[in-house]
């Protein structure tokens, strides 16, 4: 029995795993398209207040996901 719930859990923790580098990786891209428009606004447009805007969502997007994914690691099943 102990066995099957071992199993269990290390499929559990496999799943959560893989979503959360899913989304650290999703948070990072949507986070590096936003840089590069927002230095484009900057570079071509007098108001890049929309694009800074969206920088600094996808910059605490993606802090956010490596948080939530370091602390899925240190609850890990040794």
């Amino acid at each position: 029995m102990s066995d099957g719930l071992d199993a269990l859990v290390l499929k559990m923790q496999r799943d959560s795993l893989r979503d959360a580098l899913a989304k650290v990786l999703d948070t990072h891209d949507r986070y590096a398209k936003a840089t590069m428009s927002y230095q484009n606004a900057l570079e071509n447009f007098s108001d890049s207040s929309d694009e800074r805007k969206a920088h600094e969502r996808a910059m605490l997007a993606a802090s956010n996901a490596e948080r939530e994914a370091r602390v899925l690691l240190l609850t890990l099943k040794a």
